[in-house]
């Protein structure tokens, strides 16, 4: 019986299934550049690395700032790669506007329903920001506590940050199902940390990126169907 949630962030929450690189490369299509894939790929690759090495997000930094600064170090990649990028303003826009419109119609509605019946504990890769954000996005009230690599020490895929979410909620891993986009660096560690599995796939990861064979306990399609699994 499952008495606990744990959800991923990025890719989970904030987009419904699709991974970054795939909203920014909509975004800057949409916004007059049409740059090599794999180029694009290097500069989104270059600025995660980056961001995961230094320090550079604040904790008062909101999402919007975060995605100005993933954004500038994309672009200042491209221009040493000789590739000139128009409208950064205008793609940051773009990214925030999806990402508020998946909040309000899809993610919050589902947090706020199975939060009243489960609590729920957010493990997540990010800056240090993580409540600022949620705060932002209007969804902190949603949840019991959040676990974030950049707080902790641990970042995915490591499983040891799939414990400390189950020592937030106070519950044994085999009670917990643990909902993300990422088969490698959600699914598979926090099944080897003893909890339950829930795939959020659409068919919308990052091309390139090494998929596991591993089986999810259950797939769905959208984040809205969460409340719709068997288990809860």
């Amino acid at each position: 019986m499952i008495r606990g949630i744990l959800t991923d962030f990025g890719g989970t929450v904030d987009t419904d299934g699709i991974h970054w690189f795939r909203m920014f490369r909509e975004a800057y299509s949409r916004c007059g550049n049409d740059l090599p894939e794999d180029m694009l790929r290097m500069a989104y690759v270059h600025a995660e690395r980056t961001l995961g090495r230094n320090h550079v997000i604040e904790p008062s930094f909101t999402f919007s700032r975060t995605l100005e600064t993933k954004i500038a170090l994309q672009t200042g990649f491209l221009l040493s790669e000789g590739v000139h990028v128009t409208g950064a303003d205008a793609i940051c826009d773009f990214c925030m506007d999806k990402v508020r419109n998946n909040v309000a119609t899809v993610s919050s509605p589902v947090l706020e329903s199975l939060s009243e019946r489960y609590p729920i504990v957010l493990v997540t890769n990010f800056y240090g920001n993580m409540n600022r954000v949620l705060d932002e996005l209007g969804i902190a009230r949603f949840f019991k506590g959040v676990v974030e690599s950049s707080v902790v020490g641990v970042r995915k895929p490591d499983s040891r940050i799939f414990g400390m979410g189950c020592d937030v909620l106070g519950l044994p891993p085999c009670q917990i199902l643990m909902v993300g986009d990422s088969p490698d660096k959600d699914i598979v560690p926090a099944a080897s940390a003893g909890c339950r599995t829930c795939l959020l796939d659409r068919g919308l990861s990052f091309e390139g990126a090494p998929a596991s064979d591993f089986r999810a306990d259950c797939t769905i399609h959208t984040f809205a169907d969460l409340p719709l699994v068997p288990f809860l």
